[in-house]
């Protein structure tokens, strides 16, 4: 089986325009890839923009072995961090493609 790279990109701001501080969304990030069971990430500091409006953003990456943990990740972060959307990247077999849990 293929590994594949994920990004998953999750704003600092919930969908009632409430700013969500960095280290409890972090901490929100740890426990979601801990109930997956992936062991490890990185994390970057980002500004995305969403509807027009730029916010502090978080991108979370890491390797997988398939979509499964990746879908996990993004459905737990969207619902426990009050999201509209969040975006999924993959990374592999030298194609880009996307999933948006929305």
């Amino acid at each position: 089986m293929e590994s594949t790279i994920y990004r998953v990109y999750v704003g600092l701001t919930d969908r009632d325009g409430a700013e969500i501080a960095r280290d409890t969304a972090v901490g929100h990030v740890l426990k979601a890839m801990s109930e997956v069971g992936l062991a490890g990430a990185t994390i970057f500091d980002a500004v995305g923009v969403w509807e027009g409006k730029s916010e502090a953003s978080l991108v979370v990456e890491f390797i997988s072995f398939g979509h499964a943990n990746a879908r996990s990740v993004a459905v737990r972060l969207k619902s426990v961090l009050n999201q509209n959307a969040v975006l999924v990247v993959t990374i592999g077999l030298g194609a880009v493609q996307t999933l948006l849990v929305d």
